[in-house]
């Protein structure tokens, strides 16, 4: 019993994500290196870890996690942003410029406003006298968990609990999305009954624990008139923020690395940086079987066109990029921790595991998993089908479901899951339910994989230069029939790299479209004998 008068014990916090590193022989520091907790504690048993004071809240953090922060403490005013951002001005966003928010703002939703206008991957936190609140980047790539109860905000699940999980038994697909056997989360579930995973465009309130919707609008207008001057203007805006991101990104990190492939997403991220090759450290390709041995000799096609030189990563043929066996293992175990996943499911390939190996460590890689968007690609043929019969005022619930895939064949027509997704799709602004599929797109499918995925590849930072809310604005707005017909990539291509465009893809069925689909003017003309807008 405590003495009277004694001070109150000093609560330490000890995570799971420490205890697991320590009962499996893992290193905390290494493996944790790009996450981060939020608690009301300054005390924490974190090793390596730095402690950023927000006031009444505290953001610990790995040393490889870039953090921004600035304050006006006469006001109880303190903001931190994680990840790598660039402004609406674009300028990269570092102490100073955060500082130059604060000060223009000096009011926490205004602030907030104006650092939702970034693009990037990142979440920041403000914390006011009357406010106190979490949002995360436009595609949730830097995610965020949350535990109500204890009150702690982490980045994956075992850096928000501070005991053992207790088995989502709500989730009815947690068999295989739990130990990552093939199946996916949605609708904010994680493995553990009582942590609930943020999604993008939705804020946490800090106070009572509660996740707000704060974007689209509710006036926000997703329509595109049927001409091509609207259609050219949307991809201008477009074409114009993602080299103003890339600007600003290339400029400020080092390594600044590009992946490049035979496919779409890649090609453009290269085609956006045409003005700035010079900032590109590093493109690189991979091989790692049969498969990938198109897109290493379409990426080379795509590197002599544009002028750069291409490093080759051939874990087939390079007998010195291997690992061993027992080294794959371990990393396997170890991200299965970071990655938040439950004991049972399968790792990551090793071949996978060998060609991050031999980037350098450090830097930056851009990867274009939110560009995707331009080509409607979770759409898909049923989605694409059911839009031009309604013209985009009826969606299904089971066609939503179906295109989340969420791992098993019954879902689509399972009760529970229609029931989630009719009440997710009801949070939705009535203009943006036409492009419904979008936002699945961006709040399921890359909040609940990239945004735990991308912490546990923590050799180097994984970008995202489109999540951001101009672009996505652009892309979503666009009918998706032209967008899945390839006219907007091959639009921005003709606007940027056009040496790029007739390099054929991968993907056999790409070629096949870009080779019959019909021209976009006649796309257009025919969508307008029933409407001006779509």
């Amino acid at each position: 019993m405590a003495r009277e008068g004694a001070a109150p014990a000093t609560r330490i916090l000890r995570l799971q994500a420490v205890a697991l590193c320590e009962a499996e022989g893992h290193n905390f520091r290494d493996g944790f290196s790009q996450q981060w907790v939020l608690a009301e504690t300054p005390h924490a048993d974190l090793p390596g870890f730095s402690h950023v004071p927000l006031g009444r809240w505290h953001l610990h953090h790995g040393p490889a996690l870039p953090v921004a922060r600035a304050a006006l403490p006469e006001a109880g005013l303190h903001v931190a942003l994680m990840g790598q951002a660039v402004d609406g001005a674009g300028r990269f966003v570092t102490d100073a410029v955060l500082a130059d928010h604060l000060a223009r703002a000096r009011d926490p939703s205004r602030l907030a406003e104006a650092l939702s206008a970034c693009g990037g991957r990142y979440a920041f936190v403000i914390v006011a006298p009357a406010l106190a609140r979490l949002y995360l980047d436009p595609s949730g790539c830097l995610g965020a968990v949350y535990e109500p109860r204890a009150r702690l905000v982490g980045a994956t699940l075992y850096m928000a609990l501070d005991r053992p999980v207790e088995p989502n038994t709500d989730y009815p697909a947690l068999d295989i999305a739990g130990p990552g056997a093939g199946g996916r989360f949605a609708f904010g579930h994680t493995p553990d009954r009582h942590v609930k995973r943020l999604m993008c465009n939705h804020f946490l309130d800090l106070g009572p624990f509660v996740a707000h919707r704060h974007w689209p609008a509710p006036d926000a207008d997703f329509t595109c008139p049927l001409d091509r001057d609207a259609v050219e203007e949307r991809i201008d805006r477009a074409v114009l923020r993602h080299r103003q991101v890339l600007g600003a990104l290339t400029e400020a990190i080092t390594p600044a690395m590009l992946p490049l492939t035979g496919g779409a997403d890649a090609r453009l991220l290269l085609a956006f940086c045409a003005p700035f090759l010079d900032r590109i450290d590093l493109a690189f390709v991979h091989r790692t079987n049969f498969n990938t041995m198109m897109d290493m000799r379409i990426a080379g096609e795509l590197a002599t066109r544009a002028g750069i030189a291409l490093r080759r990563i051939d874990v087939v043929e390079e007998t010195g990029l291997r690992t061993s066996k027992r080294f794959a293992a371990r990393m396997n175990a170890r991200q299965r921790i970071a990655l938040g996943l439950l004991p049972g499911g399968p790792g990551e390939k090793k071949p996978e595991i060998e060609v991050r190996q031999a980037l350098p460590p450090g830097g930056t890689v851009l990867r274009g998993n939110v560009t995707d968007l331009s080509k409607a690609v979770l759409w898909r043929r049923k989605g694409i089908a059911e839009f031009n019969r309604s013209r985009g005022r009826a969606h299904s619930t089971t066609i939503g479901v179906r295109m989340l895939m969420i791992g098993h064949d019954w879902a689509e027509t399972d009760p529970w899951f229609r029931n989630a997704y009719a009440g997710w799709l009801g949070t939705l602004p009535e203009p943006a339910r036409r492009r419904a599929l979008d936002f699945a797109s961006l709040e399921h499918f890359r909040t609940h994989g990239q945004g735990a995925l991308f912490y546990a590849t923590n050799r180097n930072f994984y970008g995202t230069p489109s999540a951001d809310r101009a672009i996505l604005e652009a892309f979503i707005s666009l009918p998706p029939p032209i967008r899945d017909a390839f006219h907007v990539n091959d639009l921005m291509l003709e606007r940027t790299m056009p040496e790029l465009r007739d390099v054929p893809y991968t993907r056999r069925i790409d070629n096949e479209i870009r080779r019959t689909r019909p021209a976009l003017d006649d796309m257009l003309a025919a969508a307008r004998a029933d409407g001006e807008r779509l």
